[in-house]
């Protein structure tokens, strides 16, 4: 009896995690923006000119992220890119990059930004051993929705953290009373 075994070839990001494809193949930027603009609960004919071209480039990002939710729930079978991401994240718990389309490649010093699937409905965020981890019970695609909450409140807190660190002009950062 032999086993077909199907290589999954997705990109990696600088933790060996699995970096998702963009999940908008196949359509115009005009469609990903009306999504958006829908949602945000106006047309995109009130989208003003001077921010038209960050908005389409929002809007790309957007609607991958809703499709990603929906590849790691199991529900885009018809598209192969989701199809081999949930293969790879999900069947075989590869770590998958929780950082946004287009800054795949972000690293931080307190925690990686990643989300691994443990063992059934186990989720880990973070890789042992590369700062803060924290782990998650939950569907896939809940998990994901909750990792990327932990993803925002650990990137704002190293933010945060790095700016107060920073030298004021002038001589050491002090903190100011007000009279």
């Amino acid at each position: 009896m032999s086993q077909n075994l199907v290589i999954i070839e997705l990109e990696r990001g600088p933790y060996g995690e699995v970096l998702p494809p963009p999940l908008v193949a196949g359509m115009l930027p005009e469609e990903t923006l009306e999504t958006f603009a829908r949602d945000l609960g106006t047309t995109t004919e009130a989208i003003p000119e001077e921010v038209l071209e960050e908005m389409l480039n929002l809007s790309v990002v957007y609607v991958h992220q809703l499709r990603l939710q929906r590849a790691i729930a199991g529900e885009l079978c018809d598209d192969p890119d989701a199809r081999d991401l949930y293969r790879a994240v999900v069947d075989e718990g590869e770590p998958m990059s929780l950082c946004p389309l287009g800054q795949e490649g972000l690293v931080f010093s307190t925690f990686a930004p990643v989300l691994r699937r443990v063992e059934g409905d186990r989720w880990r965020v973070g890789l042992e051993g590369r700062g803060k981890t924290t782990e998650i019970t939950a569907s896939p695609d809940e998990a994901l929705r909750q990792a990327l909450g932990v993803f925002r409140a650990w990137r704002e807190a190293e933010r945060d953290e790095r700016m107060r660190s920073l030298p004021v002009a002038g001589g050491p950062r002090a903190e100011i009373e007000q009279s």
